[in-house]
């Protein structure tokens, strides 16, 4: 078993589920690395054929081990993806789909983050999420470090994004979604912060998301997205226009008819039926899988080529001209694309089939700190 059939960091970090890792392109694919930020920790991530490899690049006393269960408990590393792959390729719209997502992981995000973030996925796409988000970072979070020219910067705290002037926000960019995120923020300081997101993971999936869209901007969508990617709650089901037609080809009934909470919630509930108490995590993959980023696509290339002849001893030339359609896939979306040509980053190796092995408490049971 290879590795990458267990974590491949391309797909994993592309399928919209986070928004501020970024391919650092160097001089070669093999020096080529992810850069982002866990815990206010900036990590650099390189995938090879044979593994993972990390390197810590914030300046802390963490010590291998540390830095490790960090990367363990984000992955869900505990998690043993190709069991799962086999368990649900009994599905044959899920089987047709699984050689490309192989190693496609869930992320355990923090929480405010990951709530600010899809609070701004409404009616939006992955690059401009990711433009709003960095926008938000840069803006009001604080400085870690900078590494080979890149700034990088913690997700502002709950309390400065209450104080965000809506007009802010719209200069930034946000639109209508400017008037959500500092009012949410204020409701959140009400009920405990970020103890009171964190108490979620907690409670069951049906609480989480009738405690999440007393938050404005927050509807049933956006709460499932948060409680899957951040609170523990991975047998939810976000239902947006991609997954309503995949629920259409497994339900029928549903074509013609317009999305309401009572066919929200019956989607849940055969996607758990099928998939299991993983089914978000299921739900992911075949979401990519609808997802422009990873679509092949058809691209023409055009030739010419002269062709020298001899006629009744007269040289001619004839030009010819040539059309070619090729398949191709998006490997890397321009959005997140940092282009680099200084030196490599020494990093460690993450030995995937050891840590899954390692005996770890579930992570319900484990905090993270607060930021």
């Amino acid at each position: 078993m290879s590795h990458a059939d267990e974590l491949q960091l391309d797909t994993t970090f592309r399928c919209g589920q986070s928004f501020r890792w970024k391919y650092r392109n160097m001089e070669s694919p093999e020096s080529s690395y992810w850069t982002g930020v866990i815990d206010n920790h900036v990590f650099a991530l390189k995938q090879t054929p044979d593994d993972v490899h990390f390197s810590l690049l914030t300046p802390v006393s963490l010590d291998e081990n540390q830095t490790r269960d960090i990367l363990r408990e984000y992955f869900y590393l505990d998690v043993p993806l190709v069991s799962l792959f086999g368990d649900w390729s009994s599905d044959n719209n899920f089987k047709m789909r699984k050689d490309r997502f192989k190693g496609l992981r869930l992320l355990r995000q923090d929480p405010v983050e990951c709530t600010f973030s899809f609070i701004c996925s409404q009616n939006n796409n992955i690059a401009r999420i990711t433009k709003m988000v960095d926008s938000m970072c840069l803006k009001y979070g604080e400085k870690i470090l900078e590494h080979d020219g890149e700034e990088y910067y913690s997700f502002p705290t709950i309390e400065r994004i209450a104080e965000v002037e809506e007009d802010e926000l719209r200069d930034l960019g946000f639109g209508y979604r400017a008037k959500y995120i500092p009012k949410a923020a204020s409701q959140m300081m009400e009920k405990g912060g970020i103890k009171w997101l964190e108490k979620l993971r907690s409670l069951p999936k049906k609480e989480v998301q009738e405690e999440l869209v007393t938050l404005t901007g927050v509807g049933p969508k956006v709460a499932d997205c948060i409680s899957l990617f951040s609170l523990d709650k991975l047998d939810v089901i976000p239902v947006d226009t991609h997954v309503w037609q995949i629920a259409q080809t497994y339900m029928p009934k549903l074509r013609g008819k317009k999305l309401t909470q009572p066919f929200y919630e019956e989607i849940g509930d055969f996607f758990k039926g099928k998939f299991g108490d993983k089914c978000g995590w299921a739900h992911t993959i075949l979401f990519a899988a609808e997802l422009t980023t990873f679509k092949e696509k058809d691209v023409s290339i055009k030739s010419e080529t002269i062709i020298e002849e001899n006629v009744d001893g007269v040289d001619k030339k004839i030009q010819v001209k040539k059309e070619i359609t090729i398949k191709t896939e998006s490997i890397i979306s321009t959005s997140n694309i940092i282009t680099t040509t200084r030196k490599r980053t020494s990093m460690h190796t993450i030995k995937t089939e050891s840590i899954i092995d390692d005996d770890i408490p579930p992570l319900t049971k484990r905090r993270r700190k607060s930021t």
